[in-house]
């Protein structure tokens, strides 16, 4: 086989696209000795794959152990919590409500159609139905506007905590100072002795 028959088929093989004859022809292209610089990490891989292919377990019980550990790590086959239980079946109940709120059509609830009725126009002049509008509007950006106005005290509480955490880089000083002052302490105890 010409070299570019083999690039053809090791693009192939790479590819994921080769019968099993093209791959029992690389192998044994691979396994020649003889080959170019540019195939030697190729042999490799193959050499590789051959070692991993005709390897012997030398544990009869290896599966069974495997086994094992596999289901200890992963959990598998561990009994499930309670709460388990009810996570999936609220999941579930959550999916349905939402499946049948999304597809059924709202006129063919039964329990909609009792509460609800038509509704009709208040105004008959559009434009007292848009003053009106703009009035309620209004009243609710007031009542927003309220409650962010309490809000400039919590501001003004944050600049203030911002202080006090120049305060404790001051209170850590004083703890390395008072340190020393032990430190001065033993100092002083051991010259006397």
């Amino acid at each position: 086989m010409t070299y570019n028959e083999i690039d053809q088929l090791l693009k192939s093989y790479l590819e994921g696209e080769t019968s099993l004859e093209e791959e029992k022809i690389l192998r044994d292209f691979f396994a020649r000795g003889d080959l170019p610089a540019r195939y030697k990490p190729y042999a490799e891989m193959f050499e590789g794959f051959r070692e991993i292919a005709s390897a012997q377990m030398s544990d009869p019980h290896f599966d069974k152990k495997w086994s094992r550990k596999v289901k200890q790590q992963t959990g598998y086959g561990k009994r499930l919590s309670v709460f388990t239980h009810w996570y999936t079946v609220a999941g579930i109940a959550a999916t349905l409500l939402l499946t049948v709120v999304l597809f059924v059509p709202v006129k063919k609830l039964p329990v909609i159609k009792q509460f609800s009725h038509r509704i009709e126009d208040t105004f008959d002049n559009p434009r007292q139905a848009y003053a009106e509008t703009v009035k309620a509007l209004l009243m609710v950006s007031d009542k927003f506007n309220a409650g962010t106005n309490q809000m400039e005290d919590l501001t003004k509480l944050d600049k203030g905590l911002e202080k006090t955490g120049k305060m404790l880089t001051f209170n850590k000083g004083l703890d390395e100072a008072s340190k020393l002052s032990k430190f001065n302490e033993n100092q002083l105890k051991e010259t006397n002795l």
